[in-house]
């Protein structure tokens, strides 16, 4: 028996990451002094991009069972996942920046603190998410 998540926890988890890092979005827009509109931008752009990317990179995740112990993942898992997470991310938030108008040297600038601070968010939120088997379903090995 492999343990696998449906696509309703995956989006419940996707929806509930994104929410802290538009926060994270806003708290680093404001330690750049970035004018509004472009933390804005950034965070919209940021939120909806990343939502289809962390949902894809779920389901990638979701396909191996390595680290994993039944229902829950260990330490190891979480680390691989947030790491993996954490360099999709650095391109991504760069790459938006640059198309909401930032420099590129602002723009990577801002990735690299930001990410600093979603490599917290997202260890934490995958190991409280950890805590809740719901959503989880077993499938048969063939």
């Amino acid at each position: 028996m492999e343990i696998k998540e449906n696509n309703k926890r995956t989006l419940a988890r996707t929806i509930s990451y994104r929410f802290w890092v538009m926060v994270s979005f806003f708290v680093t827009g404001f330690i750049f002094a970035m004018p509004l509109d472009a933390i804005i931008k950034l965070s919209i752009a940021g939120w909806t991009i990343g939502l289809v990317l962390y949902f894809i990179h779920e389901k990638i995740w979701d396909r191996f069972n390595i680290w994993k112990d039944g229902y829950y993942d260990k330490h190891a898992r979480t680390a691989g996942k947030t790491i993996s997470w954490r360099l999709l991310s650095v391109v991504a938030v760069w790459v938006i920046g640059m198309f909401v108008g930032v420099s590129s040297e602002q723009s990577f600038a801002y990735s690299l603190v930001s990410n600093a601070m979603f490599l917290g968010v997202h260890y934490i939120h995958e190991r409280v998410w950890n805590i809740y088997s719901w959503g989880k379903v077993e499938t048969s090995t063939v």
